[in-house]
């Protein structure tokens, strides 16, 4: 059986030993002979002269060494990656070398050498920060960077320690290790197989597949399977030989195709690269299959990550402990009986099927709250973080740091925007966004990139939006208080919440339901008689959901007996309630200005409320008086309901 010569070249000798004790025992079928060689960055050109002239046929390298070798021969080379794992192991290593709780550990080097490390802080409680550069000359300037950022600690090859150790910085170089050495070995031998044109028959190629214990799929240009092994036939569920000769997209249509087409393109190899196929998580390689200088195919590795498993477990018990959780589902509304609420839920069903923003909006107390938590819990993001943000109730000049965070690596500097990252963001009141946040926002809906406060370095995330409000936000874009822009934006999907005035039918099992979980958490008992049932049904209960059941609580505490009639609810909600306003605006009403016509509106809307005029407008109750009487509204018409200021109700339950 044809052999495929391999070079396997490192910059050092400990890892030498190291891969030819993995090479002996991994008992390779396809590489032999190996070829080791230790070499330093003047080597470099000479090991490329001997591969030539030895015809090998595959090379193994790393960081800097393979990105000259790759430059110099055209020989199939695989890059030696760094597995997690072992990154994992150094990280925890050096966090115990410095002996803090927190430490600051800068990775130095090329990016070819590591796979993702994007976890780490949360994982291993660090501060980890990469400098990564494209060219060895730059190695030193990136580890002068990283002492100037404050770095504990440096990991990294021979420059970036040594100069680490000349300023007196705890170093460690990183090693490859027995997992990242096997990876690359097994590599070779797929690459392998396209260095000779004896070893290109589809035997051969079965033989290898089989033997792997990674699932191997082996497709041509087309991306049509040309052969899969028994392991990937069952780490994808699919029945033996039935992938053969059909498109990878129809049989596994989580996979990242544009992957695949880069890798046809630019013929190099793309390593490491988590995906989720048929509900498992997997570490997937791409590797292209070389016939001269033309991409004969690509072979793809998948390896399932039991790590990433516990991983995701790990940020789901931390989403978790930090109360970044939806509570609500729609099972929650069984007491929904009303043709304009059934048309909600129906609608947010649908909405939480898509990842486009959604504007919430209905009168305060509805279920504004419930229902953005349904349709999150209901959407393919239940299982990451629900950020639920108050606008209202930060100042202006906080508002833009608090989501969008500074743009450092430490936990502290993030922002809303960052702890949403995969999930979902609700931005409760977000006519209360300061005008800054705005433009950041509008930024992020446009681009998917989030702008941190301080530094304009683009942050690419993953976050849903849901917006929620209970006021006419036409009314803030006419005052020139809301983005126009940003409105038209967040409103791809919109539901509105009727208030229980307009649901007289779910009425009666929320009254059932509230007035039951009360008499649980106070062990005391209430039976409404017919007429007093009818009371609490004919109210309109204008504070909605927390009125309801604020006077529910109030009724079963306060009443002498376990019976209720009609005559005792209805003096309780005189004593609880005394003014309960309704102010129409004229039809004919005549107002000199839009200010005046606005206020008008504002008046009718909220009942004369002085306090919740202002709020809406943004100014005082002082300021609100004064163009309210220099403007005439309140004499426009008696019916309006405007009174002197000390006789003006301040809406129900302020009386």
């Amino acid at each position: 059986m044809p052999m495929a010569k391999v070079m396997f070249v490192s910059p050092h000798m400990d890892i030498q030993d190291l891969a030819m004790k993995v090479a002996s025992q991994e008992r390779l079928q396809h590489c032999q002979p190996i070829l080791f060689r230790v070499v330093d960055g003047r080597e470099v050109q000479s090991v490329a002269e001997e591969a030539k002239s030895e015809h090998v046929d595959v090379i193994i390298a790393r960081g800097q060494q393979a990105r000259l070798i790759k430059q110099m021969v055209e020989i199939p080379l695989v890059e030696l990656l760094l597995t997690g794992q072992e990154m994992g192991v150094m990280v925890d290593a050096a966090k115990k070398m410095v002996q803090m709780e927190n430490p600051s550990i800068a990775v130095v080097g090329q990016s070819n050498m590591y796979s993702d490390m994007q976890e780490f802080d949360r994982l291993f409680h660090v501060q980890l920060r990469q400098y990564f550069v494209e060219d060895s000359n730059y190695i030193e300037e990136a580890a002068r960077q990283a002492l100037q950022d404050g770095s504990d600690v440096i990991l990294g090859g021979d420059i970036a320690c040594q100069y680490a150790q000349k300023h007196g910085v705890p170093s460690m170089f990183v090693n490859s290790g027995r997992e990242s050495i096997a990876n690359a070995l097994r590599q070779a031998e797929l690459v392998a197989l396209t260095s000779d044109r004896e070893r290109e028959n589809t035997a051969q190629m079965r033989a290898l597949l089989d033997y792997s214990f990674n699932g191997i799929i082996w497709l041509d240009p087309a991306g049509r399977v040309v052969s899969m092994n028994h392991v990937a036939e069952s780490m994808l569920d699919l029945r033996p030989g039935i992938a053969a000769g059909r498109m990878v997209d129809r049989l596994i249509p989580e996979l990242d195709m544009e992957i695949f087409n880069e890798v046809l393109q630019k013929g190099k190899d793309i390593f490491a690269r988590v995906m989720q196929l048929h509900e498992r998580t997997f570490l997937v390689n791409f590797a292209p299959i070389l016939v001269g200088e033309q991409v004969g195919g690509v072979i793809l590795s998948l390896q399932e990550s039991v790590a990433l498993s516990r991983m995701e477990s790990n940020i789901r018990q931390a989403i978790y402990r930090q109360g970044f959780v939806a509570a609500f589902h729609f099972s929650a509304f069984e007491y929904v009986h009303s043709t304009a609420m059934k048309q909600v839920l129906s609608a947010a069903k649908i909405c939480a099927k898509s990842d486009a923003p959604l504007l919430i909006t209905g009168p305060e107390g509805t279920e504004k709250m419930q229902l953005a938590q349904a349709v999150h819990n209901e959407s393919r993001r239940r299982d990451h973080s629900f950020v639920t943000f108050h606008c209202g109730c930060v100042e202006p000049g906080q508002c833009s740091l608090a989501l969008f965070g500074r743009g450092g690596q430490d936990e502290a500097s993030h922002g809303m925007f960052e702890s949403a990252n995969d999930g979902t963001l609700l931005l409760e009141d977000v006519e209360h966004l300061s005008m800054d946040a705005q433009r950041r926002l509008l930024h992020y809906l446009q681009t998917g990139t989030s702008i941190p406060c301080g530094a304009y370095s683009p942050q690419r995330l993953n976050v849903r939006i849901i917006a929620m409000t209970g006021c006419d936000l036409g009314l803030r874009m006419e005052q020139g208080a809301f983005s126009a822009s940003l409105f038209y934006a967040i409103d791809v999907f919109s539901l509105k919440v009727p208030p229980l005035q307009e649901r007289k039918e779910d009425l009666d099992p929320l009254i059932d339901r509230t007035i039951n979980e009360l008499e649980h958490r106070y062990s005391r008992y209430l039976s409404l008689t017919k007429d007093a049932k009818h009371e609490l049904m004919e109210y309109d209960w204008p504070g909605n959901l927390p009125q309801l059941r604020a006077f529910c609580e109030r009724l079963l505490l306060m009443s002498p007996h376990r019976s209720v009639n009609g005559d005792y609810v209805r003096h309780l909600l005189m004593e609880a309630y005394p003014v309960v306003l309704n102010f129409p605006v004229p039809a004919k009403q005549e107002l000199d200005s839009p200010e005046a016509a606005l206020l008008a509106r504002l008046i009718a809307k909220y009942g004369g409320d002085r306090e919740r005029i202002a709020r809406e407008l943004g100014i005082s109750k002082t300021t609100l008086w004064r163009r309210i009487k220099k403007l005439g509204v309140g004499k426009v018409d008696k019916n309006v309901g405007l009174l002197e200021p000390d006789d003006i109700p301040q809406g129900p339950g302020k009386g």
